[in-house]
């Protein structure tokens, strides 16, 4: 019993010192539990106490005027943000907003500003305010409508915007009715048939004359090649006149009209209406001309590299030039015709500094074709006097300039298609 007893005592003896490692851990470990504990209560009041300054700061800045107008960020959200979980849902919101490209400091923003203030228009300003380092800059704008944050301004003007472009869709919708139902689509068509056949009767004109060496011209008038397909529908639908239009040609020349004006006003925002629609409906657009010469059967288009000496090349411009005189002189003698004989219309053509740089062996042709043409003219030259056997009949004035006694001395004569005579001689 005994000898049992003495084993079990060893027994306990050998693991006291086991026992007392254990026990002197646990009070170590305990110690630095209490240590560790208190540095994180330290450490969490220190985060407390900043998450409660940034906090303040955000709330700061969320609160300056027209800040969460200018980041996309509405009121209910920052209502919302209250306690760690909105806090963190606000944060998040936040960090996904895109960043700019460049750092915007605020002397880089007021210089912007003061570049860009003259181009404001009048009854508009802007200032940049930074009363707080520590807070956004505040960019102020005075308007027709107050003063307020650029965002809040800009909301302002975007709402107006889209008020005056309804409005503006609404006139334009008016005037489109009054376009395709009035007069307006018929004078576009009467211009467009007038011009056609004005340059049918200028050629008939150009079809009698021609130059010394048989060299003639025509004028090409066409649909231009380079309208796209919706302008030449439209083309085709405004050449004809309201009447011959049927109710689906009517809706297809307004839809076309109005992707028109729409494109225009895209190109010119500043444009008045009424230039905007004028612009738009120019159908000298629409169509190109072009000289064609005529030698013979071969006609080709008049350019630089057309085999004509340069005497006939201006000889040549000169043709449908006088041809178009004629042909519009003739189309007005027809209207007036029906208002009586006693209407006569003016066939003259006025011609400043006359064929200058025209070689003189060319200057009895062009007088000719005046003539051939049926046109009187007045004509000023330094040099030309036009007493040329195909010219009947001219009147020539020459004015002398006397410059030692500051006057003027005017010498008449008269060609009669033979003789020149000074009618200023006693």
């Amino acid at each position: 019993m005994r000898d049992r007893c003495r084993a079990e005592l060893d027994e306990v003896e050998a693991r006291i010192p086991q026992l007392r490692n254990t026990r002197d851990t646990a009070v170590r470990n305990q110690a630095e539990a209490v240590a560790a504990h208190k540095t994180a209560v330290k450490t969490c009041e220190r985060a407390e106490s900043q998450c409660e300054a940034f906090r303040a700061s955000l709330d700061k800045a969320l609160a300056t005027r027209g800040y969460l107008a200018a980041i996309g960020v509405s009121d209910a959200i920052v209502a919302n943000s209250a306690g760690s979980q909105g806090l963190r849902e606000l944060l998040d919101l936040l960090a996904q907003l895109p960043l700019s490209d460049t750092e915007a400091s605020s002397e880089s923003v007021r210089q912007s500003l003061r570049q860009r203030r003259d181009a404001l228009g009048a009854g508009w300003d802007a200032e940049a305010l930074h009363p707080d380092l520590n807070q956004p800059l505040i960019v102020e704008v005075t308007g027709p409508s107050g003063r307020a944050p650029l965002a809040e301004q800009e909301q302002a003007v975007c709402q107006q915007h889209q008020q005056v472009e309804g409005l503006l869709n609404r006139k334009q919708d008016d005037a489109l009715r009054q376009l395709l139902q009035g007069h307006i689509a018929r004078e576009i068509a009467e211009k467009i048939h007038s011009a056609k056949r004005l340059v049918d009767h200028t050629n008939e004109r150009l079809a009698t004359v021609s130059t010394a060496h048989k060299v003639g011209a025509r004028l090409r008038w066409r649909r231009s090649g380079e309208l796209d397909a919706p302008t030449q529908r439209l083309v085709d639908l405004l050449a004809k006149t309201p009447e011959l239009r049927t109710d689906d040609e009517q809706g297809e020349l307004r839809r076309l009209l109005s992707d028109r004006l729409d494109e225009a006003r895209v190109d010119n925002p500043d444009l008045p209406y009424q230039q905007l629609i004028a612009d738009s409906l120019d159908y000298k657009q629409w169509h190109e001309m072009a000289i064609m010469v005529r030698r013979g059967n071969n006609v080709t288009r008049l350019g630089r590299n057309t085999p004509l000496s340069e005497g006939e090349k201006k000889m040549v411009t000169y043709l449908p030039l006088f041809a178009a005189v004629a042909a519009s002189c003739d189309a007005l003698a027809q209207q007036r015709s029906a208002q009586g004989p006693e209407q006569g219309t003016a066939r003259f053509v006025l011609l400043d500094d006359a064929f200058a740089k025209v070689s003189e062996d060319n200057h009895a042709a062009l007088f000719g074709l005046l003539v051939e043409l049926d046109l009187d003219f007045i004509a000023t030259s330094e040099r030309l006097w036009g007493d040329h056997a195909t010219v009947p009949e001219l009147a020539i004035t020459e004015v002398i300039r006397d410059a030692g006694l500051s006057a003027i001395l005017l010498e008449h004569y008269r060609w009669d298609g033979f003789t020149l005579t000074n009618l200023s001689s006693p």
